[in-house]
Formats: structure tokens, sequence, C-alpha cells
């Protein structure tokens, strides 16, 4: 029997309103796309904020990869142009260097804003197996070395952006916030850059698990270093078993799984640091989560769900240890 309950009937036409707004959002784009492109088929698509990442041609049939937003977010588009060119001059001389795409610019067309790059070669994936997270955390500690900066300094910074958040935003947790920030005032901390949103979608594999490509650069700042290891493996636990970020580090504060423990002892040997206590890297990888997060959507703006879950939670949990 047919049910034709109010949310089934609900669920059927707003599936039906979300797939034709895509499609007459793909025919207004494509109409506007540069003129050395044509649309070849969509890989990404956010109707809330407006983000698009579409697969091009260009004239010599040269695949390209264009994303594109209103012009009102194309600080956005113009944020990644900077972080890729600035890997691109880190890596500049090194074999890693094609693994970096090439920016062909960045152009604006009435309401719309269009950001190029080359199509590099590879897969991304949705999820990783172990040889797949093995490969890309190798990648990892021969893409980034430690900051020349005052580390102490970089500490700081980093854990007063954090106390900010709590006071603007989460005023009730603030003095929760302070112990979070005590616990880690006295663990040495390295810091470099780091990619940010480092897991399965932003890099490209070929079929002998050997990372081609590692895309998306928006996120790219300083973060203590293993900070997009750990984001590497939360990431891919969060795909096999959705499970909320701020969920895997309850679930992980009292004990790494081995997976991630040897992930860890492989990187920082590649860096040749000592690593420290397993519950300070876990925090340590929540405070840097929620000032990422914070930058690309204010927390404010985020489901009650979601700040339970991820915030809330983890801050009444943290701050009594």
């Amino acid at each position: 029997m047919i049910n034709f309950s109010y949310n089934n009937i609900f669920h059927f036409f707003k599936k039906k309103y979300v797939v034709a707004l895509k499609y007459t959002y793909l025919t207004i784009i494509s109409r506007k796309l540069p003129n050395e492109i044509v649309l070849k088929n969509s890989l990404a698509i956010n109707l809330t904020e407006k983000r698009f990442v579409l697969s091009c041609l260009r004239n010599d049939a040269s695949g390209v990869i264009c994303k594109v937003t209103t012009v009102d977010n194309a600080e956005t588009l113009k944020l990644e142009q900077r972080n890729v060119k600035i890997m691109r001059g880190i890596l500049k001389g090194s074999k890693l260097l094609k693994l970096i795409p090439n920016q062909l610019g960045i152009s604006e067309n009435n309401h719309w804003a269009f950001y190029l790059e080359e199509q590099l070669k590879g897969k991304a994936q949705r999820m990783l197996d172990n040889q797949k997270l093995q490969a890309a955390s190798k990648l990892s500690s021969k893409l980034f070395v430690i900051n020349s900066e005052n580390q102490h300094s970089l500490k700081n910074k980093i854990l007063e952006e954090f106390k900010d958040i709590f006071d603007v935003n989460f005023t009730t947790y603030s003095v929760n916030a302070e112990t979070v920030i005590k616990n880690l005032a006295d663990v040495d901390i390295k810091f470099c850059l780091q990619h940010g949103d480092f897991w399965a979608s932003n890099l490209l594999f070929n079929e002998t698990n050997e990372v081609q490509g590692v895309i998306d650069w928006d996120s790219l700042g300083t973060y203590y270093a293993g900070f997009d290891i750990f984001h590497l493996f939360f990431m891919n636990e969060n795909e096999w078993n959705n499970l909320e970020i701020g969920e895997l580090v309850l679930r992980y504060y009292n004990k790494l799984p081995e997976k991630l423990d040897l992930l860890l002892k492989d990187y920082y040997q590649e860096l040749g640091l000592p690593i420290i206590n397993s519950k300070f890297l876990v925090i340590l990888y929540w405070v840097s989560f929620v000032i990422r997060t914070n930058k690309q959507t204010s927390l404010i703006n985020k489901s009650q769900k979601w700040k339970e879950k991820n915030i809330i939670d983890v801050i009444g949990f943290l701050s009594k240890k």
C-alpha cells in the first residue's frame, strides 16, 4: 500500500524542487562561463551557499576545474587562489609541485565569480583504506615543515582565538574554554603550515594508491603539526561510521585507535619530533577544528544539534579533565 502521509508527500516534492533548482542554476552558469571553456559535468553543488564545482573542457580538450560562486562570496575563491600561489611558491623546483593544481585565474560575469584551475590526474575518494591513509600521511610530512616563527607566540595566538570564539558565541562556556586553555599552557606544541581540509575528497589517487594531486586549498593555514593527520583520520571515520567530529573526540580521548596511533608515530618520526601525550593531541585537534570551522561558517549559524554534538558536549567533557 502506498503511504500518502504529509511527510512523504513533502519530501517527494522537496526532492523534485531541489533537482529542478540545481538544473536551473547549472543552465544559467553554463551560459556565463568564460569563453574558452564549456561545461562537462558538475562535481559538487552547495545550494545553500551557492557554490558549485564543475568539470569543464578548454578548446584544446584539456580538463579544467571551475569553481563558481556569487560575486558577493568571491573572496573565498580569491583566498584559494592566494593559497595555491603560496604552495606552488614553496614547492617550486620540487617533484611535489605537480601535486598542486596550476591556477588559471579568476573572472567575474555579472552575478557570478569563476575560479579556474587545471584538472589533475587521479580520482577523489569518499573513504580511504589503510594503504591510502598511509600514503596520504607520508605525503603530508613532506609537504610542510615546522614554522620558523616563535612557537610560543603562535600557540598563544591560536589559544586566544579559541577563547574569543567562546567569549562571543558561547558565553555560558567561556570559563570552560579557559580551563581547556590552561591544560594546554605547558604542552610543547610545534606549529607549521597545514592543508586544513586534508581528507579523502581532497586527495586524488591513481589505481596503485599513489597520491596524484591535492585540491581545495582554501583552508591552508598555521595549525599544530599533525592537524592534517588527525583530520584525515577523523573525517574518514566520519564517513565510515557517520559520527560527528565532536563524537569522535569524546570516543578517542582516552585511547587513540591503533591505526591513527601508527600514522602519528610515522608522521612525527618523519619530521623528527617527539610525539606528545595523545590526550593533548585530541584536545589540540578539537581546538583547531573549532577555529577552522568558525572561519568557514560562523558557529553561531550552525544548527543546535550540531553545536551540541561538536561544541557543547565536548567543552563540558574536557573542562572536567
